[in-house]
């Protein structure tokens, strides 16, 4: 449980500057960060907390549906700089 939290942690972390030199906007931004932090840093100290294979189950559904999350965003995004 301390590798899976400590691997997701330091993608969490390396995620922030890769997307601010992708110059991405403010809105793509704050929104993978909380989706990050939502379906993978929660469920990871979660994990840490109780290490239980309920718990690995939870944080296995909840970060496979990450990539899917992060794809709508920045397709919301491209479609609102089109707009504007």
């Amino acid at each position: 449980a301390k590798i899976v939290f400590a691997s997701l942690s330091a993608s969490y972390i390396v995620s922030i500057p890769l997307f601010i030199l992708a110059g991405v906007s403010f809105f793509f931004l704050a929104a993978a960060l909380a989706a990050g932090l939502y379906l993978l840093l929660l469920p990871a100290s979660r994990l840490l907390g109780n290490p239980r294979p309920e718990m690995s189950l939870i944080l296995y559904n909840k970060s496979a549906v990450y990539p899917l999350v992060l794809l709508l965003l920045i397709m919301v995004d491209l479609f609102i700089n089109q707009i504007v």
